[in-house]
């Protein structure tokens, strides 16, 4: 909505302009800071009320038609043709609100849709609104009550540390791959414009973060803040800290029971593609009841909320193995573990805690440090098929095939048997502490 206003620019420069003095992080941080109350303050005395804003132009356009079919003049003519652009300014502003609101990204054009957006924006409101919740077994419906539940259970989530066991047997079993080359390109500081190219992949049309600013914004105004965006990424990877105000997330909750457990959706890795692995789990699933010595079995893991509880000891444990350099693990850490939260509940934001374990929902690096923790998982399955191939699950394919992954679920396939291997035990503790599968 801001940026089809031909002002919009001129007050990011202008508060752009402002001289802040320290680290690139800081100024960056701080910039945005004040740019948010310059927006604010713009917002209310440029559109102020956009339902408001409508109705006035609409007004004026009727007060200018009958003044036009009394006078018939030149003069009140060009005063109609104004009012009807500033008519359907008006009503493109308050099409692009309601958009904005409703988080339709899928119509790009044609006719005006906003009561098709009201009903949307409707829609979502009954949905995501909490009126009660169920707390130990009592069922509250108080306000503040409801806030304090929220804060106590994902700040009980988020913290608490997980202790690595049996550090020796999960070393054995990742491979060190990551060359000196490589991690010296990881450590190169980018360029400005590889900085621009992963801003222009941003979709954005995202919701903004607590900061108030979406991908659009650093789209638009790239030329006037991408110089401070480059030069807070180079400091960051010199090895300086990210200040609060950009680490820190809103849960936005889906209401779908009556407890706070079940609210908060499952990690899911944008772009995995599992079509495949369920027509092949759909045909591993024929010889499950074939006869065979001990049987085959089939175990399906929920990995409860999988993104929230991973370990940062075992993710660092997993980095340093495959190879990663001490340097960019560290940078990895201070990315994931200066994470602040706060509870998004009836459109207000409540508490605001740290995080001592987890990754976060939304991050760009979360798919890729979960993927790394899966390849944990597969490789320790793939371990005890070779150590125990007794183990294996029995089908007319030569192929051996320990386990299939989807969104946030886990297919084993196996045999019943007794595992007496030292080695499939701590396996199995490692994973159930690191991963909490």
């Amino acid at each position: 909505m801001w940026i089809r206003h031909k002002g919009f620019l001129e007050v990011v420069l202008k508060s752009w302009s402002q001289p802040v003095v320290g680290e690139p992080l800081f100024v960056l941080n701080s910039k945005l800071k004040s740019l948010k109350q310059e927006l604010k303050s713009w917002n209310k005395e440029v559109f102020g009320n956009v339902v408001t804003l409508v109705e006035t132009a609409e007004e004026e356009v009727l007060l200018c038609e009958n003044q036009y079919e009394l006078s018939g003049t030149e003069k009140d003519k060009a005063a109609l043709l104004s009012a009807k652009e500033k008519h359907l300014a008006s009503l493109a502003i308050e099409e692009d609100f309601l958009a904005q609101k409703s988080g339709i990204k899928w119509m790009k054009e044609g006719d005006k849709s906003t009561s098709y957006f009201h009903s949307v924006i409707k829609k979502k409101n009954r949905k995501k609104m909490i009126d009660g919740i169920l707390d130990e077994g009592v069922w509250i419906n108080d306000k503040d009550s409801i806030a304090d539940s929220a804060i106590k259970y994902f700040q009980s989530a988020f913290t608490g540390g997980i202790e690595v066991e049996n550090e020796d047997q999960l070393m054995d079993l990742i491979p060190n791959l990551v060359t000196t080359e490589q991690n010296e390109m990881l450590m190169a500081n980018p360029s400005i414009q590889e900085v621009k190219d992963v801003v222009f992949q941003m979709d954005k049309n995202s919701a903004a973060g607590p900061d108030g600013f979406n991908g659009v914004f650093f789209q638009h105004c790239w030329e006037i803040i991408g110089s401070n965006v480059h030069q807070a990424v180079c400091s960051f990877m010199a090895g300086n800290s990210l200040p609060k105000g950009m680490s820190s997330t809103v849960i936005a909750l889906i209401p779908k029971c009556e407890d706070f457990p079940r609210f908060y959706p499952s990690g899911f890795i944008k772009g995995r593609v599992i079509q495949d692995n369920l027509l092949l789990a759909q045909e591993l699933i024929h010889p499950l009841d074939h006869s065979t010595h001990g049987g085959n079995v089939l175990l399906k893991l929920d990995m409860s909320k999988a993104f929230d509880m991973l370990s940062w000891k075992f993710l660092s444990l997993i980095m340093t193995k495959f190879g990663f350099s001490a340097e960019w693990i560290d940078r990895i850490l201070a990315c994931i573990s200066n994470s602040w939260f706060s509870v998004l509940l009836n459109g207000e934001l409540a508490g605001f805690f740290p995080s001592s374990k987890g990754i976060r929902q939304g991050d760009p690096i979360s798919p890729g440090l979960f993927a790394l923790a899966s390849d944990y998982l597969i490789r320790g399955l793939c371990a005890i098929m070779k150590d125990s191939p007794a183990c294996a699950y029995k089908t007319k394919c030569k192929m051996i095939i320990p386990c299939l992954a989807f969104a946030d679920d886990c297919l084993i396939f196996g045999m019943v048997l007794k595992l007496h291997s030292q080695k499939q035990l701590c396996f199995w503790s490692t994973t159930k502490l690191c991963l909490d599968r």
